[in-house]
């Protein structure tokens, strides 16, 4: 005997698993969300480190909606329903914040595409050494536009006097100095593993893509902390060495000394606001040459005070930051307090500093909004101009996702004027 079944009879478990497909995906993307617009632990940091990709999350979320009424069009359940109105919120969510941050890239001159895809690493095209520390020398990395070359000192000097006796010298191209930051997974030794800072002579897709935008572009590979080996009193010195090495040779680059600027990252970013007010105080490291004056400095979320990391509790990276701090310094800040007080860069603050753009994240796990402003009243103060812009939501680092990566064009895009001269 056969007993006809009903809709409500039959096995509802391929149901169950479409639904949890749907399900699962939003109730995290909705989670993210609120993290980003409220501080949770561990949630918050992750929701606002992966912010770069937010235009792709967009998307995602569409599909989701979609998926979601698609199932409501063949049956209607509450799980359904639930999968329809999370992803519809993760869409309001998503997109608010991707508007937001166009609007904020297109208010500072370099409107981003928030479906970019990942820029494209490659090697710089050459490397040189520029110090010699302890025995151990450190290196450059040079990237050049398209169509250009480094010249040898002969070629160099004969192009300019061409140059000048036709009276038709071209424009130089701007040279951009680069410094990474430093706070790592500390006791990584692998060079290029996952989270360990790269060197100046390893691919590298940001600075690849200033290059495209027609600049030379310079990284410093400084001397990293290591557990036998404190270095809070030589690197700043060796960003100025690189500084110095580059202006001596900046016609070989198709550029001047005249035209070069400034740009660091996180620890990279204190190094280069240091070096900048030391050379113009006339307190530089005089062991390499004169440390040019260059025409603007940006800091992208810049470590400006080490102190508050040396006992950090940052998510997920904060044992690594106060192993690094400790390193770096040679002990704690209450131990060592002038190391830290040579670090902390309203130290060094000096009129006539060249002007600078302070990048920061919004929502910065790491190093608290407050040390960019206090920098930034110091040195106005002073009579120099330092200026703050923050990327909403943003975390510690956040140039290196798809959308994030490309936000370094608002810095080139500053650059550019200060190279080119306009007011402020």
């Amino acid at each position: 005997m056969t007993i006809p079944t009903t809709e409500a009879s039959r096995p509802r478990r391929p149901w169950f698993w479409v639904e949890i497909i749907g399900l699962v995906p939003a109730l995290a993307a909705v989670v993210l969300l609120v993290g980003v617009f409220a501080e949770i632990p561990y949630v918050s940091t992750l929701a606002t480190t992966t912010i770069g990709f937010v235009g792709w999350a967009l998307l995602a979320c569409l599909v989701l909606l979609a998926y979601g009424f698609v199932l409501l069009a063949r049956f209607r359940t509450a799980g359904r329903w639930m999968i329809v109105a999370l992803s519809g919120l993760a869409v309001i969510g998503t997109g608010a914040i991707t508007a937001q941050l166009y609007t904020f890239t297109q208010n500072n001159d370099a409107p981003v595409n928030p479906w970019a895809m990942p820029l494209e690493a490659r090697g710089p095209d050459h490397t040189a050494t520029f110090f010699t520390s302890e025995g151990t020398d450190l290196h450059l990395g040079i990237w050049m536009p398209a169509g250009q070359d480094v010249l040898s000192p002969e070629d160099a000097a004969a192009a300019q006097e061409e140059a000048e006796a036709s009276g038709t010298a071209p424009a130089p191209t701007p040279i951009l100095v680069h410094v990474g930051g430093e706070i790592v997974p500390f006791g990584s030794t692998t060079p290029g593993a996952s989270g360990e800072t790269p060197s100046a002579t390893d691919p590298n897709a940001q600075l690849a893509w200033f290059a495209e935008q027609g600049w030379v572009v310079v990284d410093v590979g400084y001397e990293r902390a290591s557990s036998d080996r404190a270095t809070w009193n030589h690197a700043v010195g060796q960003v100025e060495c690189a500084l110095a090495f580059v202006a001596e040779r900046a016609t070989q680059l198709g550029g001047s000394a005249d035209a070069i600027a400034l740009m660091g990252e996180s620890t990279g970013g204190g190094l280069v606001v240091n070096a900048t007010n030391r050379a113009q105080k006339g307190e530089a490291f005089d062991g390499c040459g004169a440390v040019p004056t260059v025409a603007g400095v940006v800091a992208e979320f810049p470590v400006l005070d080490a102190s508050v990391l040396a006992d950090s509790d940052a998510d997920f990276v904060g044992e690594d930051v106060r192993a690094w701090t400790r390193a770096h310094h040679d002990g704690d800040p209450q131990s060592v307090p002038d190391n830290y007080t040579f670090t902390t860069s309203t130290t060094h603050v000096t009129p006539g500093a060249p002007p600078t753009l302070l990048l920061t994240a919004d929502r910065d796990h790491l190093v608290p909004a407050a040390q960019a402003r206090d920098y930034e009243k110091i040195a106005d103060r002073s009579g120099g101009y330092t200026t703050i812009r923050s990327v909403p939501h943003a975390e510690h680092g956040f140039t290196v996702a798809p959308m994030g990566d490309r936000l370094s064009g608002i810095s080139l895009s500053w650059l550019e004027k200060r190279i080119a001269g306009e007011e402020l």
